[in-house]
């Protein structure tokens, strides 16, 4: 799953912050049948496969013969200069071998990452690949920065002048005794009071709000202009600053180069790419429309795709909602949610059979895009339908998911989220290397 992770992560990121992202995902035509048996040994052991292991292995190669039936007859056996077997116990690490091989050489010439699973290689270029030293970092925006040094100022200055009797008493919540210095040092007592009841009648008078609290009263909740400029601090302070992105040109270039030296590579193991079953994937409007006819393995790929599956799951990316078969799997669930209702259980037994076999069938693929929430809902109340019987038609979704019931399990609404958390932490467990990427996703979203 490093492949859908890493490039969910990237397109996620890449569409935050509208900075151009080009891929391209090529299949290869007959893998296993191509495979050089030999030469895939020889790559294991330049990785480290022990010569205890690697010979009897070559030499099980040496010996396979294989005859072709037609009609009924048997032709004579041959045996195959290529292919590996796929029910042999090492046809995985001897497939996965070859695109590593080509991961590592493609990395190593040209800006752009390489990720491969068995005939599946896939190829990104975005700012993180041309500029690999620059990768995201945690953001810390001059804003809140200002902000905190502005009110520690003014905390001093408060201690200072005694208007604080006891700030080490007072706690995050309490009310402080006036606004930050933007406004005049407060006069003496005895001025206060006359001033105060003279502004209160003339914004009575005027029919508006009574601005400031009684003398003595607890202060009074903030104005709207007051609540607005509130949310306004607060905004700024989510905002995150955008590093400068490459141009669209310099992506789409960095991708032929990945993509002729892929070819080069395809063509020295004596294996053939699909250009049909090719595709490419781009986020702004510009490396789309550079995209438009990108040529790969001999063949032309009309345009680019907008949403995709990579491994099983479904990936964005544009904004745009693509109909993909996640959404098959939703109402296939819905489906059979529907039908465990009537099932002759318990309440709790419905409900662990919904947690096995419809939350699974539902969420599978689903995790790195976006649901229809009308789907979404759907699904939830089904599974809460199913556990909780035909014969009570009243119920509650929230209740009956904190109470009665495993939420993370059995309501789709939360096992999504549930789902996706355990998803990025065992991604980052697998590669250490995402964790920026994660960091910089939340700090966008």
């Amino acid at each position: 799953m490093r492949c859908g992770g890493a490039i969910s992560l990237h397109a996620e990121v890449a569409r935050g912050e509208q900075a151009p992202l080009a891929g391209l995902s090529a299949d290869l035509w007959k893998f296993f049948d191509l495979v050089d048996a030999p030469t895939a040994i020889s790559f294991l052991e330049l990785l480290g496969l022990h010569d205890r292991v690697s010979g009897p292995l070559r030499d099980f190669y040496r010996r396979v013969h294989r005859t072709l039936t037609v009609g009924g007859f048997a032709g004579p056996s041959f045996s195959p200069h290529q292919s590996i077997l796929q029910g042999c116990a090492w046809s995985g690490p001897l497939s996965v071998v070859y695109g590593t091989v080509w991961a590592l050489y493609v990395e190593a010439h040209s800006k752009a990452k390489a990720l491969s699973y068995a005939d599946d290689w896939y190829l990104l270029v975005d700012r993180f690949s041309l500029e690999p030293e620059e990768e995201p970092k945690p953001v810390t925006t001059p804003v809140p920065a200002a902000v905190d040094q502005r009110l520690d100022a003014w905390r001093q200055q408060e201690e200072e002048r005694g208007h604080l009797e006891d700030p080490a008493r007072r706690g995050p919540g309490a009310p402080v005794a006036r606004e930050p210095p933007h406004e005049p040092d407060p006069e003496p007592a005895g001025a206060v009071a006359p001033a105060a009841d003279a502004l209160r009648a003339e914004g009575a008078a005027a029919g508006g709000p009574q601005e400031g609290p009684e003398p003595g009263a607890e202060p009074q909740p903030a104005t709207r202009a007051r609540a607005r400029k509130r949310a306004a601090v607060r905004r700024r302070r989510q905002e995150v600053s955008v590093p400068p992105a490459p141009s669209a040109r310099a992506v789409v270039a960095e991708l032929s180069k990945a993509a002729r030296l892929s070819e080069e590579v395809i063509h020295d193991l004596c294996m053939e790419a699909a250009p049909a079953k090719c595709w490419t994937f781009g986020v702004t409007d510009e490396v789309r429309a550079r995209l438009r006819g990108f040529r790969f393995a001999g063949g032309v790929i009309p345009k680019p795709v907008e949403g995709e599956r990579v491994l099983g799951a479904h990936v964005a990316f544009t904004e745009r909602a693509v109909k993909g078969c996640h959404h098959d799997r939703i109402e296939a669930a819905c489906r059979r949610a529907r039908r465990v209702r009537w099932l002759p259980l318990r309440q709790d037994q419905r409900a662990q059979v919904v947690g096995t076999s419809v939350i699974p069938m539902g969420l599978h693929g689903a995790l790195s895009t976006a649901i229809p929430s009308r789907q979404l809902r759907s699904l939830r109340a089904a599974c809460t339908a199913a556990g909780w019987g035909a014969t009570r038609a009243r119920r509650c979704q929230e209740l009956y998911s904190t109470l009665l019931t495993k939420g993370h399990r059995e309501d789709p609404a939360w096992a999504l989220g549930f789902q996706r958390l355990t998803q990025l932490r065992n991604w980052i467990q697998q590669d250490a290397s995402l964790l920026p990427l994660v960091e910089r996703a939340r700090e966008i979203r």
